[in-house]
This record gives C-alpha cells, sequence and structure tokens, in this order.
C-alpha cells in the first residue's frame, strides 16, 4: 500500500485529495499488466479469508468520481496541484508499480509526481520522521486477527507513520479490543474499518501502494501457519493481549 504523510502542509492534508488519489489507480491494470504474478488487487486494508471477518471494501476504481473529488477539494483539472514525490525502496517491481500509478494521476488527474528510489534502510528512516510524501509500505499479519491491520493506524502506535490521528478512531479500536464476544467484536472491527477507509490515510492497490497483494511463497507457508496458529491460540486464551 501507499501512506499518505498527513503532517507535511499541502494538498494530502485534504481527505478529498486522498480519495481522488486512489479512485484513479486502476488495481486490476496493475496485477495484469505490470506485476504479472497472479496477484489479487486488494480492496481492503484487511485481506480476505481471516476467520469470522468481513473486510470492509474501499471505493472503486472511478476515474470520473476522481476527477470531480480533486475539483471539489480545489484543483480543477489538475490546475494548481503542486509535485508531489513517491518514495519506495530500490526495487524493479516497486519502481514498474510506482512509475504505472504516475502515469495514471497524469492522466486521469493530469497531476505530476516524481519518484525517489532510496535502499529500504534509508525509506524505513524517512518513514518514521515523516519524510517524504507519498511512501510505499507493506504489512503482514503477525497474528491471525484484523487487529493487526486495523490498529496500526491508531494515533500512538510506532507503525503509523502516517501522522493520522483521529480520537474517534482510536476510542473505536481500543472498545473492540475489550469485547469478548467474537461475533460483535468482528462487526465492530470492520465498522472502525469503512470509517478509516472514508478517511484514506493510505492508499491500498498493488498490495498494498496494496496496493497488490502478493502471494506467500510456498516455502515459508508451514511457518507462518504456525505462527497464526500459536498466536490465535494466545489470544483466544487470553495469554497474549491485542494491544
Amino acid at each position: 500500500f501507499y501512506g499518505f504523510n498527513l503532517k507535511r502542509e499541502g494538498p494530502l492534508r485534504n481527505k478529498k485529495v486522498r480519495q481522488a488519489l486512489a479512485r484513479s489507480v486502476d488495481k486490476v491494470r496493475i496485477t495484469k499488466y505490470v506485476s504479472r504474478a497472479g496477484e489479487t488487487p486488494a480492496y481492503s486494508t484487511v485481506p480476505p479469508g481471516l476467520p469470522g471477518y468481513t473486510p470492509a471494501p474501499m471505493a472503486s476504481y472511478d476515474p470520473e468520481a476522481a476527477r470531480k473529488l480533486l475539483a471539489d477539494a480545489g484543483y480543477p483539472d489538475g490546475k494548481g496541484f503542486p509535485t508531489l514525490e513517491i518514495l519506495y525502496n530500490s526495487r524493479e517491481d516497486h519502481k514498474s508499480i510506482a512509475t504505472a500509478i504516475q502515469e495514471m494521476w497524469r492522466q486521469e488527474l493530469k497531476i505530476d509526481v516524481v519518484l525517489r528510489n532510496v535502499e529500504w534502510k534509508i525509506v524505513l528512516d524517512m518513514q518514521r520522521d515523516l519524510e517524504f510524501d507519498i511512501t510505499r509500505r507493506s504489512w503482514y499479519g503477525d497474528y491471525n486477527d484484523p487487529n493487526t491491520f486495523i490498529d496500526m493506524f491508531t494515533t500512538t502506535n510506532g507503525n503509523n507513520n502516517t501522522a493520522f490521528s483521529n480520537a474517534e478512531y482510536d476510542r473505536l479500536v481500543a472498545a473492540a479490543a475489550r469485547e469478548p464476544a467474537p461475533e460483535k467484536r468482528m462487526k465492530m472491527l470492520a465498522k472502525h474499518l469503512r470509517g478509516l477507509m472514508k478517511m484514506m490515510a493510505k492508499l491500498m492497490g498493488a498490495r498494498s501502494v496494496s496496493e497488490v497483494s502478493q502471494k506467500v511463497p510456498e516455502e515459508l507457508t508451514p511457518y507462518l501457519t504456525q505462527a497464526y496458529n500459536n498466536f490465535d491460540r494466545f489470544v483466544q486464551t487470553g495469554q497474549l493481549p491485542l494491544y
């Protein structure tokens, strides 16, 4: 996924701009013609397949709606929109996806972005210090629960790295963590994620941008499955708190 820096002064602090950027990225085209490794386009922060949870979808690809959002934000046909930068760590597949998104935004919104690639360690430092406009990120769930994808955007989470902060979102995520009834808790998490998707602190697409979700290498599957099972057992027995 791509993370937006909401601390810097500029257009990305406007929710409509972030929504316009997200709705003008064709994830199907990216997975089919750019990455071409059998990925599934990501339509939610939380991937499908978690027991008892139905992912909350984000808005679909709609260039016309994206142009209207950008105009409503004060940038009709991209006029007056500043040049932003996409930061990513040096790898050819990351470059290919960033280039594709750069061109989509140019064609659909008439805005320009520049690309910057640096070493992985430097990317992490820059993300931590919020020294970027838009940055490529990724996340693998470290336990078998949607919360691992949701609580990272609470205000004090060390993996936030976007400066996104919403007191009501923080409160709701904390309330879900305390909810003992599994079915009710899953519904609460889905509701909270719908709110996050509307605020659009991140761009899902090539999972990650999402934004395109990548398949787990077969040789890692047994280890990840065992890790998920262990975490799930700990959570169910109360030995591992969700926060």
